[in-house]
């Protein structure tokens, strides 16, 4: 099987998977999120974009080729504002919290619950970082590359809602950097994909990994979909399977 047969189905399971389509992205086509909607979602998200680049750096880390190495860099590079930490990603995020609710709430939240509030998004963060700084490399790669592909998407699905209450355009700079990074972090995954086969790698692993992630994500949103349905019960309807086989959660 060629790398680009390797991506694309790698890439056409995560398309079917929940961490693509799930609740929580289908309740940002139907209108503004209320505050609380952007609490719930807003406090787990924003413990995975901190604790990212750490995981990043410990990929990085075990990487022995110089120029895959280079490519996770610069996407870390990126991740950490580019030479300017107000930048961070985290910190855009932190940014965009302060402006549609409590400003010390926000940093209350990331300060004493750095996981996120939620039990799953704590598995979430546990799981990943496991991938990241455990498992085989090939197998982490291929995290890697799932976790970039399956970003534009989800990106766009917490764009739309956020957009949607109203924001000063200001407070949106999270979104604008992610329109022109997140596609260049997917290109440079897919160089990095090409050395490992090229090198001989184990595509299987490779496969396992970025379905490994995938199911992660999934349980991630899940969770998430679980906190806005018990946060507004009346909006949640009926359940049903989710493409990838786990429990749906509620469509809110």
């Amino acid at each position: 099987m060629t790398t680009s047969l390797i991506m694309s189905a790698i890439n056409e399971k995560i398309a079917r998977s929940r961490a693509w389509s799930n609740p929580v992205f289908e309740r940002s086509r139907r209108g503004p999120w209320s505050c609380e909607d952007a609490r719930v979602i807003g406090f787990e998200y924003l413990a995975f974009t901190a604790a990212f680049p750490k995981m990043l750096s410990a990929l990085c880390a075990r990487v022995d080729d110089d120029g895959m190495r280079a490519l996770l860099v610069e996407i870390l590079h990126s991740e950490l504002g580019s030479g300017n930490p107000e930048n961070a990603h985290a910190r855009l995020f932190v940014r965009l919290l302060a402006s549609c609710l409590d400003a010390q709430e926000v940093t209350r939240a990331l300060a004493e619950r750095p996981q996120g509030r939620l039990p799953s998004t704590r598995d979430f963060l546990r799981g990943l970082q496991a991938l990241y700084a455990e498992a085989p490399l090939s197998r982490a790669l291929g995290a890697q590359y799932a976790l970039e592909f399956q970003a534009d998407n989800m990106l766009e699905s917490l764009s739309r809602g956020f957009h949607a209450m109203r924001l000063d355009e200001r407070n949106l700079e999270f979104f604008r950097v992610h329109e022109v990074e997140e596609k260049d972090h997917i290109r440079l995954m897919q160089i990095a994909l090409q050395r490992l086969l090229h090198n001989g790698e184990d595509k299987e692993e490779l496969m396992q990994g970025a379905q490994a992630c995938t199911g992660l994500f999934s349980a991630f949103w899940h969770g998430i979909g679980e906190a806005l349905a018990r946060a507004s019960p009346a909006a949640a309807p009926a359940r049903g399977p989710s493409p990838d086989g786990m429990p749906a959660g509620p469509r809110n």
